[in-house]
């Protein structure tokens, strides 16, 4: 059974559920050659393991799921952020703003965001 996996189009955005379970069920390492040879993993578990392998064999350097990569345009990610760094970098960034990220700082946002949301709710 070929399954057609293209995360652009209308087909895939219509039927993404029973798409990726076709994924998981039939292909759960699908190579999307339409893209390149680009591989999609659809199984938590394969994703997991591949998170803890190697950062050099398995990167977010380029994205997540990147459409340059993916359709062609090799002109790479175009900004630096902390999902599409690695190791070190990765770290070094995530450690330059982590600790407005701790509970503290955040319960100090609290009662802004609450009015924001109460604001933007009303009728």
């Amino acid at each position: 059974m070929k399954i057609n996996y293209n995360p652009y189009s209308k087909d895939f955005w219509d039927n993404s559920w029973s798409i990726y379970k076709d994924l998981r069920d039939n292909d759960p390492v699908h190579c999307m050659e339409d893209f390149g040879g680009a591989w999609a993993l659809s199984r938590f578990e394969d994703i997991w393991n591949a998170h803890l392998g190697s950062y050099k064999d398995y990167t977010s350097i380029e994205g997540t799921s990147p459409p340059p990569l993916l359709l062609g345009d090799d002109s790479g990610p175009g900004h630096i952020s902390i999902p599409t760094n690695d190791g070190t970098d990765h770290r070094d960034y995530r450690n330059t703003i982590s600790d407005r990220y701790t509970q503290s700082s955040i319960s100090e946002l609290e009662e802004k965001i609450r009015q924001l949301t109460i604001d933007e709710l009303k009728p």
